[in-house]
């Protein structure tokens, strides 16, 4: 594998599992904050760029949760 395509795929990943972790800690009750610590607090949460995809993983698992419930 190039160099290249695996530092891509690295990084891909890397936010994938982030915006899962975010997705899990939110449906868990915890705010942005309390998922990632961060020194900077005067600038809105880095997480915030993500909240469309957290969304679509907490309805996805949501959706998941309920059906295996139902069974």
């Amino acid at each position: 594998m190039e160099p290249s395509i695996a530092a891509y795929k690295h990084l891909v990943n890397r936010e994938k599992l982030r915006i899962m972790y975010a997705a899990y800690g939110l449906m868990r009750g915890k705010s942005f904050e309390e998922i990632e610590k961060r020194s900077d607090t005067t600038e809105p949460h880095p997480l915030n760029k993500f909240v469309n995809q957290i969304n679509k993983v907490k309805e996805h698992y949501f959706h998941s949760v309920m059906e295996a419930v139902e069974k």
